[in-house]
């Protein structure tokens, strides 16, 4: 045999069968140690799962290494203890939570002041996430382990590292299932359920959490925010500390006073948390949460109003970086969209809130925020909405309305801003040349939104006589914008003008695959086209072949005028050679046409002259026999092409018998493609190409 299996034992089994005996830190050295454990290795299994082996697992996860140990101590070691710890090994798992000194030693580091080691604590959630594929009844009552009270309070004082928050995730809600794109969402559970499948209770976890949100560390407060989101998500009911009366609404209150944070910057993580809860309320029954949040809201709403205009502090991370005396502001962008969408939350929800916000001035500060130059899309789709929801707000008070209508377009003069913003991104009129704006101005980020509120606009006038008239007496020239041939009217149809590409058609709705062209369909075209060809006279296509192409009949002028220089005598060669193939069903190699298959191919022959300098395409009858290079032929045929050739791109070749007769079929409708009255206008342009030492002049005649 030309080869042979050899099964040779791997470096772990040699190392563990060395009769002087090996270490841990030997096997935490080897490349193949994780493989092995994947591979459920027996020998390897039962001795990683001894208690003092897996507590210097544990040790090397949680403790940080001196100053004097070895880089694979510092390193190596501890990464390749936390793969091996947290493998899918079920021996493993159970010897884990069968030791109470290790897993002592793996919640040991909880127990250290804050910050903890970020890559440790990595390593260390690593492992206790993976004691999550146990029963959960069974890790909480093992032995060694901290009561929940004491995990709690331990998880959320490292709240600030983003290794915890992903281990209090995992551990209250378990690991998200892998969806695939566009696949629904995991729905909601019952508030019961979620608390009984958790590591951690509820009642203790959300309560702790909210506090965190008033933390002086930014960090904290991010992450706490993180965590009652997921919650909120997870959950088809709201916490039940917030339910309660009266401690939920006082809880309630607090969180919304979070959320205007010191010296009116608000604290965009609670801000969060505010707007999960509003949100449920279309989802599930949470009117107990929500009155409660939004009768808060609705006392300080004038605060609220005011935080849209307020500066948004750097966290310290990124101040630092700064001097002293410089100003040291994130961009508001992120700040606005959530204020934004708290007030339209508010105006949808609360009928009350909508004459208070309308006296502060909202709609011209939201038009200020859509209008004004900037590049944050978010914002202006926040805007827009707020405006959209201004156009067709109704209610069962007509006075209510009517305040709106007019605080919207008398007040905030939106029509006159719109139109005033389009006339000014408008190109010139033709003919003026360069009076007015430049033609090619770019138009801003918010000119769709705009367009798109003008549609409103129009389309509330015309169900409402009252914002008709509201628009033509605030609005001077809304009549010209809104007529045929307006910018408004223009930019309709501009947007209505369908795709270009033809419109795919397809067999049935249910169906994905194209319609295609089958076998039949196209013999019959080429039946047709060879039949169109053969209709001119056989006499005038003899003429033409025994001249060797050249010849005067005012058929053929006409056309090589209209068709682009085809040949009849290829045309009807070429046709009958494609309508004998089965382009559709055959799967095979191209097989050649015998001569005797065919009728005889006209008399030209393409040449190939290589040449260094130029791509120069010519035209020459083959009359004389040898135009435009060599030529030898034979066979039944009697033409066969002939090519020059210098350097290694080409080589000279002659073919003779059944095969030239297809070679030549070619050649002569290439040839004929490239035939015309006038061969320097159609190729001029080619005229100076360069090919990289090779040129080619097509010969023929026609």
């Amino acid at each position: 045999m030309f080869f042979s299996l050899h099964f040779t034992s791997s470096s772990i089994d040699t190392i563990m069968e060395r009769p002087s005996g090996f270490t841990l830190e030997e096997l935490l050295e080897e490349d193949e140690l994780l493989q092995e454990c994947k591979a459920q290795n027996a020998k390897l299994t039962e001795y990683l799962s001894t208690p003092a082996i897996l507590y210097k697992l544990a040790a090397y996860v949680t403790e940080m290494p001196d100053a004097s140990d070895s880089d694979v101590r510092k390193y190596k070691y501890p990464f390749v203890a936390t793969e091996v710890l947290s493998c899918d090994m079920p021996a493993l798992r159970d010897a884990v939570t069968g030791e109470p000194a290790v897993l002592k030693q793996l919640f040991s580091l909880l127990a250290t002041p804050p910050p903890l080691p970020p890559v440790l604590a990595g390593y260390a959630c690593k492992v206790l996430k993976s004691l999550q594929k146990q029963t959960l009844k069974a890790v909480l009552q093992a032995e060694g382990m901290p009561d929940q009270r004491t995990l709690v309070q331990q998880l959320l004082t490292h709240i600030g590292s983003d290794a915890i928050l992903a281990l209090l995730i995992a551990l209250c809600i378990g690991e998200p299932p892998v969806s695939e794109p566009g696949a629904p969402a995991q729905s909601a559970m019952p508030r019961s359920e979620l608390d009984a499948q958790s590591w951690l209770p509820h009642t203790a976890l959300v309560p702790a959490a909210l506090d965190a949100l008033a933390h002086d560390d930014p960090e904290v407060v991010t992450n706490a925010s993180s965590l009652l989101c997921a919650l909120l998500a997870a959950s088809s009911e709201p916490p039940e500390c917030l339910e309660s009366s009266p401690s939920g609404r006082a809880r309630c209150a607090q969180l919304v006073r979070v959320c205007l944070g010191v010296d009116d910057a608000p604290n965009l993580p609670a801000l969060d948390v505010v707007l999960h809860l509003l949100s449920r309320q279309r989802e599930s029954p949470l009117a107990p949460v929500a009155e409660a949040l939004l009768d808060q809201i609705e006392a300080d709403i004038d605060r609220f109003f005011a935080a849209i205009a307020a500066p948004s502090p750097l966290p310290a991370r990124f101040s630092r970086f700064f001097a002293n005396d410089a100003p040291a502001y994130r961009p508001r962008g992120a700040q606005r969209c959530k204020l934004l969408l708290l007030l339209e939350e508010c105006l949808k929800t609360r009928t009350a809130l909508v004459m208070p916000l309308v006296e502060l001035g909202l709609f011209p500060i939201v038009l200020d925020l859509l209008l004004l130059p900037h590049s944050c899309n978010a914002l202006h789709m926040r805007a827009a909405a707020i405006l959209e929801w201004a156009i067709s707000f109704s209610s069962s008070s007509a006075e209510l309305v009517t305040a709106v209508r007019r605080a919207l377009v008398a007040d905030a003069q939106i029509a006159t801003r719109l139109t005033v913003l389009v006339a000014d991104y408008a190109p010139p009129p033709k003919g003026e040349g360069a009076v007015g704006k430049a033609k090619g101005k770019t138009l801003p980020c918010c000119h769709a939104f705009v367009m798109h509120i003008s549609a409103c606009l129009l389309s509330a006038s015309q169900r409402e006589s009252e914002m008709r008239e509201l628009l033509e007496a605030e609005c001077l020239h809304w009549a010209q914008f809104i007529a045929p041939g307006g910018a408004l009217t223009s930019w309709e149809q501009l947007q209505s003008r369908p795709l270009g590409g033809n419109t795919p058609a397809r067999g049935s709705e249910d169906s994905d695959d194209d319609d295609e062209i089958d076998a039949s369909t196209i013999k019959s075209v080429l039946a047709a086209q060879a039949a169109a060809a053969a209709s001119r006279g056989d006499s005038d296509l003899d003429s033409d072949l025994d001249s060797g192409g050249v010849g005067d009949d005012q058929d053929d002028e006409e056309l090589d005028d209209e068709s682009g220089a085809h040949s009849s005598s290829y045309i009807q060669h070429f046709a009958q050679y494609l309508s004998s193939r089965n382009f559709v069903n055959q799967t095979g190699d191209d097989q050649l046409m015998t001569g005797d298959q065919l009728p005889p191919p006209s008399s030209e022959a393409w040449s190939a002259e290589f040449d260094s300098s130029s791509f120069d395409l010519e035209l020459s009858g083959d009359s004389s026999g040898n135009s435009g290079g060599s030529s030898g032929s034979s066979g039944s045929s009697g033409i066969a092409p002939a090519a020059s050739a210098s350097g290694d791109a080409a080589s000279a070749a002659s073919t003779s018998g059944d095969s030239g007769a297809f070679a030549a079929d070619f050649s002569g409708g290439f040839a004929a493609d490239f035939s015309s009255s006038s061969s320097e206008s159609q190729f001029g342009g080619f005229a100076d190409f360069d090919t990289g030492g090779a040129a080619a002049s097509p010969a023929a005649s026609d």
